[in-house]
Parts: C-alpha cells; sequence; structure tokens
C-alpha cells in the first residue's frame, strides 16, 4: 500500500482514543511524508483514566519506507492553525512487544519517529494521583519490549528519534544494528545518532538506566548494543 502523505499502511487521526493496533504482520507500505507502516496523527488521548489513548503490540512490522519521517511508526502531534499556539499532543500511547526491522526513512526515525507528542494536553497531575491518571495528564509514551533493528534513516535516529517528547518510557527493548546515513538535504554530511536519537527540544536524562528505577521525565532501560 502507499499514500501521498501521512500513512502508508494504517493512518490513526484525531478523536480514536483507545485505538489499538495489534497482531498485524505489517509489510512492504511506502508513505510519501510521515509513517510508512502506521501513523497515529493528533490528539487521541483523554481525561478519564480508563482510557489508554492508543496501543501498538505485538505486530511484525518490516520493509516499510517513508520518504520524510518514520519508516515503521509515527506518532505525531498535529500542527496548530496559529503558528503561535503549540501542538495539542498525541496522548498516552503505548508501542509493546512488537517486531520493527529493516525499515526506511528518508529523512529521522528508521524504525519509530515520535514528533510533538508533548504539547497543549499536558498537565500536572494532582497530588496522589494514581498511575492511569498521571499517564494521561502527562501523554507517556511508553516503548517496552520491542525488537527494533536494522532500520536506517537519512538523517537522525536509525532506530528512534524523539523530537518534543518530554515524557517517554523506552524500557527493555532490543535497539540493534541501526544505522543512519547522515546525508538529509538540511544536514549534509553532518554526524547523527543512529540508534536513539533524542532531539534538542526533547528534556531526556543523558544516562541510559538499565534499572527498572523511575526518573521525573521518562527512562531508558533495556539493551542497546553498541554496534549498530
Amino acid at each position: 500500500n502507499g499514500d501521498t502523505n501521512l500513512a502508508g499502511g494504517v493512518g490513526i487521526f484525531v478523536g480514536n482514543s483507545g485505538y489499538s493496533i495489534d497482531h498485524n504482520a505489517i509489510c512492504g507500505n511506502h508513505s510519501s511524508e510521515y509513517g510508512g507502516a502506521i501513523t497515529a496523527f493528533g490528539y487521541n488521548g483523554s481525561r478519564a483514566a480508563d482510557t489508554s489513548g492508543g496501543t501498538i503490540d505485538h505486530n511484525r512490522i518490516w520493509f516499510n519506507q517513508s520518504y520524510d519521517e518514520g519508516g515503521a511508526i509515527t506518532i505525531a502531534g498535529e500542527l496548530p492553525a496559529n503558528p503561535n499556539n503549540i501542538s495539542e499532543g498525541t496522548g498516552p500511547v503505548t508501542i509493546d512487544a512488537n517486531v520493527i526491522q529493516a525499515n526506511l526513512a528518508n529523512d529521522d526515525g528508521g524504525g519509530i519517529r515520535l514528533l510533538q507528542v508533548s504539547g497543549s494536553h499536558v498537565t500536572q497531575p494532582g497530588n496522589g494521583a494514581n498511575a492511569a491518571v498521571r499517564r494521561n495528564a502527562l501523554g507517556t509514551i511508553d516503548i517496552t519490549n520491542n525488537t527494533i533493528a536494522n532500520n536506517v534513516s537519512a538523517h537522525e535516529g536509525g532506530g528512534l528519534a524523539l523530537d518534543d517528547a518530554a515524557f517517554v518510557n523506552i524500557v527493555n527493548n532490543t535497539i540493534a544494528k541501526n544505522l543512519t546515513t547522515a546525508t538529509p538535504m538540511t544536514h549534509p554530511r553532518s554526524r547523527a545518532a543512529y540508534g536513539l536519537s533524542p532531539s534538542a527540544n526533547t528534556h531526556h536524562r543523558p544516562e541510559q538506566r538499565t534499572d527498572h528505577g523511575s526518573a521525573p521525565d521518562g527512562r531508558i532501560g533495556g539493551r542497546i548494543p553498541r554496534q549498530h
């Protein structure tokens, strides 16, 4: 399958809180913009504690391509009509137990691209809020138990690329042998991260966590081999 913008295989758009994409084989799709295999675009969250936002789990996603960002999966907030405002964000998303392999992006995020996921819907959870309420208030993105391997990007993040993604947990994944050619038109011949690339607007912890303790704005843990 192919499309000229946003989603090559599966597209989820604004107002679909609680969506689930699971137990699929998604192969050989192309997008001329974002998300060669899957794009969830716009705000799909809810203030309700029993709403997960969205879930992408137990899929095999391979040999997909985007001409722009997110060779396999793009999670992105919608640009506001008024350029002086910030995006609404995406709401919380869980990406769990997928095999994301051999996908290609001609810009950022060969495997997974997070773009403007934290936006105007982010609120401070009240004191004593339970985990579900806190997750929905912050619009947390959980990337867990995935194999992300042999993906390629032409710019940042052969495996994963994050931008405006303040509350992200990347835990217990295998991220291996992803590559970037570092040859985009916007930054020709400049070096770029190839496994996991958080851009300047993403508030992240510089250390890689190998335990399962918490960090205020997200955590990184799991198996991230040196060779990419």
